[in-house]
């Protein structure tokens, strides 16, 4: 009797063991699982923030364009007035 007792018990620990087992590696895949998206979040945070900046550079460009062409528009006025 008590040689299958330990035995049922030595199996019975075998299974616990690669029940934990399999618990951790499932556990160990949603892990990587997320660390997987919150990289491609990164990722898409990153090229949003690109896109925004480029359009921020833009708008500076152009304004600074408008300058310049306001700049050059009163000098030749200044010519003109001149010549009379």
């Amino acid at each position: 009797m008590r040689c299958a007792m330990q035995d049922a018990v030595e199996e019975l620990e075998t299974l616990l063991q690669l029940a934990t087992q399999v618990h951790q590696l499932q556990q160990q895949e949603q892990q990587q699982q997320q660390q997987q998206q919150q990289h491609q979040q990164q990722q898409e945070q990153q090229h949003q923030q690109q896109q925004e900046q480029q359009h921020l550079q833009q708008q500076e460009q152009q304004h600074q364009h408008q300058q310049q062409h306001q700049q050059h528009q009163q000098h030749q006025q200044q010519q003109q007035q001149e010549v009379y």
